[in-house]
């Protein structure tokens, strides 16, 4: 639960790595200022559940560049999915022939392969049909913000903690 009595709650790494441990898939959204977290959480999951698939998708693992570097030095990422990932994500889910998987990369004994690439069209995919938190209905206000701050660092933004604002 990400809302514990209406207010936000940070998991450590630990915490975060024991929710893993019913699972057969993990996945990371993956952006610019939290992809070193993610490696980190990556390794520790692959080191206490080694059966485990790591799967890496977002804007900052989208692209081949990116992708390469990743598999090639975090040994703990499975999976990568380049671009729209909703295909594909049901496709490894689903245990699908990993080589007929659009916009997916992943490795092969020591080669890396990536998959031909394919844009989504999201006008297909339908909405996701979920109970929102504490009562509320569609649009209504929260009765306390939710929000991530974050602050720039020499390398990348940092997020803070809500006892950190000033």
């Amino acid at each position: 639960q990400i809302l514990e009595n209406k207010k936000f709650r940070y998991y450590t790494i630990e915490e975060l790595v024991g929710l893993c441990i019913d699972s057969d898939f993990v996945g990371f959204t993956c952006l610019y200022y939290n992809q070193e977290t993610a490696n980190n959480i990556a390794e520790l999951i692959k080191k206490q559940y080694p059966n485990k698939k790591i799967i890496f998708g977002g804007q900052n693992v989208s692209n081949i560049l990116m992708t390469k570097l990743i598999l090639n030095q975090i040994k703990s990422v499975d999976y990568i999915v380049l671009g729209e990932g909703e295909n594909a994500l049901v496709e490894i889910l689903n245990n699908y022939p990993l080589e007929n998987i659009s916009n997916l990369a992943y490795r092969k004994g020591a080669e890396i392969k990536i998959n031909h690439l394919n844009s989504v069209n999201l006008n297909k995919i339908p909405i996701w049909d979920y109970e929102l938190p504490l009562g509320l209905k569609e649009s209504s206000q929260l009765p306390e913000a939710i929000f991530t701050p974050t602050t720039k660092s020499n390398e990348h933004d940092t997020p803070l903690r809500f006892t950190e604002m000033k």
